[in-house]
């Protein structure tokens, strides 16, 4: 089985639920890959917060954005990195805000983690729910990717799916190199300054203030998997408000998400 590695990534603030559901997500992260294949992207205007917990984990690579740049950014920065030390990584990555809300869809994730024999070129989405509902006048939406709705906010999530819609939840598992095609595809020259300064400097942590400047900012969904959804999947995981079945779970194409909304909500787990 190739080594498996987590990037937890996120916003944080002062609040005691934002830091527990970091550790949670650490917990996790670390349980799945050990704590030397643990990377944290992160703020520097947020260290006061993130810096204790990952005291924890003294082996952990940490990218710390001197600048906004967007979650892809920083994503990409991370992705570059576990190559140079490991070209036959899968990732995991995981945004920590989510990490309460994964009890359901932990199982579907590990294994789809741990599988020995993914297609290397796949990333792979978990989705709770259906088709994206009809919006009436004034009605405002979560971002919308492709056939797919994207709502982090469990609270509101959990409102799409009860009317209908297919939510991702944040989780993505992938080859290294399935996200290096992701950001070659969409912000090459972002990525092949990263990857042409990590072979002269080796880590890239003491030089993101000098590219952070120049870097664009980048969403993870919409502007990173934007140009390769033909590599995306969604695995249907269940949600609380759909009946669990027995079947074994299957993946669905993202632009297929919405023609074969009816196959995936019965073999949802």
């Amino acid at each position: 089985m190739r080594p498996v590695w987590a990037i937890i990534y996120g916003a944080l603030d002062p609040s005691r639920t934002s830091r527990a559901s970091l550790s949670r997500s650490l917990e996790q992260g670390a349980a799945l890959s050990g704590p030397e294949r643990l990377v944290f992207v992160g703020l520097e205007q947020d260290r006061p917060w993130w810096a204790p917990l990952l005291a924890q984990y003294p082996g952990a690579l940490v990218i710390e954005q001197p600048l906004d740049r967007g979650t892809g950014t920083g994503i990409i920065a991370a992705t570059t990195q576990i190559f140079r030390r490991d070209p036959s990584a899968r990732v995991l990555l995981l945004d920590c805000a989510d990490a309460a809300g994964l009890e359901l869809a932990w199982p579907s994730i590990l294994e789809t983690v741990l599988d020995s024999a993914p297609a290397d070129d796949r990333i792979v989405l978990f989705g709770s729910g259906l088709v994206a509902p009809e919006l009436g006048p004034g009605r405002s939406a979560p971002l919308r990717v492709g056939n797919l709705l994207f709502e982090m906010d469990p609270q509101l999530r959990q409102g799409w799916m009860d009317r209908g819609a297919l939510v991702v939840m944040s989780p993505m598992v992938a080859s290294v190199s399935a996200l290096l095609s992701a950001g070659q595809a969409t912000h090459p020259r972002t990525l092949q300054t990263f990857l042409s300064r990590l072979e002269e400097h080796g880590e890239l942590s003491a030089i993101l203030d000098e590219l952070y400047p120049f870097c664009t900012e980048v969403d993870l969904y919409r502007d990173l998997l934007a140009g390769v959804w033909h590599q995306v999947w969604v695995r249907p995981i269940h949600s609380a408000s759909s009946e669990a079945h027995s079947a074994r779970p299957m993946m669905v194409p993202s632009d297929q998400a919405s023609r074969m909304a009816p196959v995936a909500r019965a073999l949802a787990v």
